[in-house]
């Protein structure tokens, strides 16, 4: 899920702060997610450490983002600290 964050195009997005996708986006990667912290939790896997990023995931679908790139999660990330 993280490999996108890294290339030159993600960081272009970044820096122009413009998340149109038209491949994968946020409600896309928030459903997979999920998906692996449930079947996490059904087969004893520890999934705590991704729970963080689920809060956001969800945070920026409800508040109407689902359609954009997950390189949106770092507009989040930079206003929790």
């Amino acid at each position: 899920m993280l490999l996108g964050y890294t290339t030159h195009s993600a960081g272009q997005m970044l820096n122009e702060a413009d998340y149109k996708t038209e491949v994968s986006n946020l409600h896309t990667n928030m459903l997979v997610l999920d998906h692996t912290v449930k079947a996490s939790n059904e087969l004893g896997i520890p999934s705590e450490w991704m729970t963080p990023l689920q809060n956001n995931y969800h945070q920026l679908v409800k508040g109407g983002y689902g359609t954009d790139s997950p390189e949106r999660i770092f507009e989040i990330i930079s206003h929790q600290q």
